[in-house]
């Protein structure tokens, strides 16, 4: 037998269980809290998608990336998102707010305060891990692999790896 769907209460409960401060939100089902991560604080949004039987955690406005430097960021966040195993960046290009989401399916397994503490700690070390580098790549005109240190292939080691077959041979 599954259990009962995950109400909004479930969600406060195990938020409250992470010692984290979490107060009621100004929008219906949203929580607020603060996150800490090796640069300070941050704002968590979470909320529960009842339609989906989703907790979507949310690190909002992260910074807000000038037009001109979102290419450039945008390259950064999918590598980042590559390299993580839960949640990742997204860049809205409409308006250049960076922000970290977590999305933690409830449906049939239910809601359980230790899960939601170790999203909480993979958003921490996320941001820790990867927002100094998308910072810096917000303001300066500094390139994706200058600042996550991935080294440029030579020409040809770039056509080497283009024409490589799946075995990694030459073609």
């Amino acid at each position: 037998m599954s259990p009962d769907p995950v109400r909004f209460e479930d969600l406060l409960r195990c938020l409250e269980a992470t010692g984290l401060p979490f107060s009621v939100a100004d929008a219906p089902q949203h929580l607020l809290g603060i996150l800490p991560t090796r640069l300070g604080t941050q704002m968590v949004v979470a909320s529960l998608d009842l339609e989906r039987q989703v907790v979507v955690l949310r690190a909002p406005r992260l910074v807000l990336v000038p037009p001109e430097r979102r290419a450039e960021v945008a390259r950064a966040a999918l590598y980042a998102n590559f390299q993580l195993l839960l949640g990742g960046f997204a860049l809205d290009l409409q308006d250049g707010e960076l922000l970290f989401q977590l999305t933690v399916p409830c449906l049939e397994v239910g809601l359980a305060p230790a899960q939601i503490g170790h999203c909480l700690r993979a958003i921490a070390w996320s941001l820790s891990e990867y927002l100094p580098a998308l910072l810096r790549l917000s303001w300066s005109p500094a390139t994706v692999e200058d600042v996550l240190d991935i080294p440029d292939p030579s020409p040809l080691e770039a056509l080497l790896q283009a024409v490589a077959d799946e075995d990694g041979s030459a073609a």
